[in-house]
């Protein structure tokens, strides 16, 4: 039985960010939180 997401938001840097994405499984986050907060610094470096 899959267990509900964690309540409440998580804020993440980008180290679990970027192992998720090099191995294609951001989905995770979806699954284990409600709410994921990505700092808007993380973001602009992230994709320049």
């Amino acid at each position: 039985m899959p267990s509900k997401p964690a309540v409440g938001p998580v804020i993440l840097n980008n180290t679990p960010l970027v192992a998720l994405w090099s191995i294609g499984q951001l989905v995770l986050l979806r699954n284990l939180y409600e709410e994921v907060l990505i700092p808007r610094l993380f973001i602009k470096n992230f994709w320049l």
